[in-house]
C-alpha cells in the first residue's frame, strides 16, 4: 500500500494511492486508520512531504566506485543526525548559498519510516516497528564539513533532506535498487547488497542509542557519485516499487519556489507503481 500526504482545498490529508486517484484516510497512519469513500484524482491534488519527523538519521560510511564495484573506505555506522528543518517533499527546491555549489555532496537513499516507538531492538525484529519505506536525497556542504565543524552544520540547512513521494508499506527492504539522475541523465545505480549494512541493521544500531518515535526517518545511505551538482541541477531518486523523488538546487533567496514541476501522476507513473 502506498500512503501519500496531499493537499486539497487548503487542507493536508493522508490517503492511499489507487492508480490515478487517491482515497482519503481517517484516523492515525501510525496506529489505526480506515479508508473513506472520498476519492480525488491525483492530478487535482498536490503531493507533499509524506512525513514530518522529529529525528532524521543516516550513516556516515564512505563509499566509492572501485574496479569491481562499490568499495567502502571507512566502516562503522557512526550515524549523523539532522534537524527536522531539513525535511522537504517532492518538487520542493533545495535553496543553497552561492559559495556552496562547487562543493556539494549529494547521495540518494532508501529511507525507513518508523511506525512505532522503539528502543534497543534487534535487527531481526525491526520490521515490526517500520511503517514503510520512501525515497530520500541527502544533501551536505563539503565546504562546511572540511572546515572542521560538526556534521549537523554541513547537513542541517533547510530542505537538505528531501523525501517522498509516498510511503510504501509493503516494500521488500532485503532486495532493492536505487537510481540517481542529474538533469535526466543516470549517474549511478546501486543495489541494497552493495551497502555495508542493511536497513534493519541501521535502524537497530541507532535504536540502541536513541529512542525512535513514529514518523522518524533513517536514511540507509549510498555512494556519492563523481558527477558534480551545480546550481539549477535537478536531482532524482528512483526506487522501483516506491516512485520517483525529484528536487532542484536553487540559489538561496531566489524568486523560484519550485525548480521542478512534475505533475502528481508523474511521481508514480509506469513501472514504478508495483
Amino acid at each position: 500500500m502506498k500512503l501519500i500526504r496531499f493537499k486539497v482545498n487548503k487542507s493536508v490529508k493522508y490517503g492511499v494511492l489507487a492508480e490515478d486517484s487517491v482515497i482519503e484516510l481517517r484516523g492515525n497512519v501510525y496506529t489505526m486508520f480506515r479508508q473513506t469513500f472520498i476519492k480525488h484524482l491525483l492530478s487535482e491534488v498536490e503531493v507533499v512531504c509524506p512525513v514530518r519527523p522529529n529525528q532524521i538519521w543516516g550513516p556516515k560510511y564512505n563509499m566509492v566506485v572501485g574496479d569491481e564495484g562499490y568499495v567502502v573506505r571507512e566502516y562503522g555506522i557512526d550515524p549523523w543526525l539532522k534537524g527536522s528543518n531539513a525535511i522537504c517533499g517532492p518538487n520542493e527546491a533545495v535553496m543553497i548559498e552561492n559559495d556552496l555549489f562547487s562543493r556539494l555532496g549529494v547521495t540518494t537513499s532508501l529511507v525507513a519510516v518508523i511506525g512505532k516507538q522503539c528502543k534497543k531492538i534487534n535487527a531481526k525484529n525491526v520490521s515490526k516497528y517500520i511503517l514503510g519505506y520512501t525515497c530520500g536525497i541527502d544533501v551536505a556542504s563539503k565546504r562546511v564539513s572540511k572546515e572542521g565543524v560538526t556534521t549537523w552544520k554541513a547537513k542541517s540547512a533547510d530542505n537538505f533532506s528531501p523525501v517522498g513521494p509516498c510511503i510504501e508499506t509493503d516494500f521488500n527492504a532485503d532486495k532493492f535498487s536505487v537510481t540517481m539522475e542529474i538533469n535526466g541523465n543516470v549517474v549511478q545505480t546501486f543495489k541494497g547488497s552493495d551497502l555495508p549494512y542493511s536497513p534493519q541493521e541501521m535502524v537497530s544500531y541507532i535504536s540502541h542509542q536513541a529512542t525512535l518515535q513514529p514518523g522518524d526517518l533513517v536514511f540507509v545511505g549510498g555512494p556519492e557519485p563523481h558527477a558534480p551538482v551545480l546550481y539549477e541541477d535537478v536531482i532524482s531518486c528512483t526506487i522501483d516499487g516506491i516512485g520517483v523523488l525529484t528536487n532542484s538546487m536553487v540559489e538561496e533567496y531566489s524568486s523560484k519556489k519550485n525548480g521542478c514541476m512534475e505533475s502528481s501522476q508523474q511521481l508514480f507513473q509506469g513501472k514504478l507503481v508495483i
